[in-house]
């Protein structure tokens, strides 16, 4: 079975599935071969041999992946806050619906089933996060089990919309917009390609194409065959790496042409991995937020600067 015509699952979130699959189950041996190891109505009592044997990822095929996105869906719009659903428990369900939506992007593009499945995940995520006493014991109490590219764009997420709040014309839908884009953000990168984004963001045309163009890419993915997703969304997947100076990718956008929502977003992520450079160490704050009002001055992202400031407190005259 070639390697195109299957989707990986990971085997602890089949086995945290909680209902019946109406697929088969494969492991590969190879790119171009795969073995059958269960039956749909005998997975529970398989994979755990598996698991022991150290096998992470199982696969299904292609056209089966839908029924294993719509069970997610279920469960994020059914069980999320059901009284048994323990804390852990909905940061598991979140985890597994992020990585099903990637695998989903990346061998299908996006489509109506994984779309809604990413909108669910993306407002369970701001109310999870919301919920918490504050960022740094959201990321210390959840960061062992949760995707560790997930958990970072759920900070961003919660960051950018309260930002957003700060402006007159804020409303729910904007923000539910605006964390979608959030979440969206890098999804199709693997573990690899992120590292090489991580290394490579301050020299950006060493990338490799892939990982240069893949705002373009996602953002092409959410308007394909129609208005899947807004075009707020889209354009704030398309700008995520750009900079207020041209330094960034994949267009070199300067400030005078990016987003207000999209400066916002810029601002977001860049304070979440300055706060995750030190440990979230809140005596840091005011210094990350000087630093801040100095490098982002310009047009768009002098208003994301200063709501981040009145957002902590600080108080920042003309805003």
């Amino acid at each position: 079975m070639d390697k195109n015509s299957i989707c990986k699952i990971n085997i602890d979130a089949l086995l945290r599935f909680g209902r019946e699959v109406g697929f088969d189950i494969y492991i590969r041996l190879s790119d171009d071969k795969t073995i059958k190891i269960s039956h749909a109505e005998d997975y529970r009592q398989v994979l755990p041999k598996y698991k022991e044997k150290g096998v992470q990822y199982v696969y299904v095929v292609k056209e089966q992946y839908t029924q294993y996105l719509e069970g997610l869906k279920s469960s994020l719009t059914n069980k999320f806050y059901n009284p048994s659903t323990t804390p852990q428990n909905q940061i598991e369900l979140l985890s597994d619906s992020y990585q099903a939506v990637r695998e989903s992007l990346v061998q299908f593009g996006m489509s109506e089933v994984a779309l809604s499945v990413a909108e669910e995940l993306s407002k369970k995520s701001l109310d999870v996060v919301s919920k918490s006493a504050n960022i740094y014991q959201f990321f210390m109490d959840f960061k062992k089990n949760c995707d560790e590219q997930l958990m970072k764009k759920m900070m961003v997420s919660y960051t950018t919309t309260l930002m957003i709040s700060n402006f007159d014309w804020q409303t729910a839908a904007i923000k539910e917009k605006a964390a979608l884009s959030c979440i969206l953000s890098d999804i199709i990168l693997s573990a690899e390609e992120l590292a090489e984004l991580e290394a490579g963001k301050d020299t950006p045309d060493q990338l490799s194409e892939k990982v240069y163009n893949h705002p373009l890419t996602i953002s092409k993915m959410l308007q394909k065959g129609g208005n899947i997703v807004s075009k707020e969304t889209a354009i704030m997947v398309e700008q995520h790496h750009e900079r207020p100076d041209g330094a960034g990718f994949p267009k070199k956008l300067r400030h005078t042409t990016i987003t207000l929502l999209s400066a916002i977003q810029i601002v977001a992520e860049d304070f979440i991995e300055n706060l995750m450079a030190t440990n979230f160490d809140h005596r840091l704050h005011d210094e990350i937020l000087r630093k801040f009002l100095s490098r982002y001055y310009q047009a768009n992202f002098r208003k994301a600067a200063m709501s981040l400031c009145k957002m902590f407190g600080m108080d920042v005259p003309g805003f």
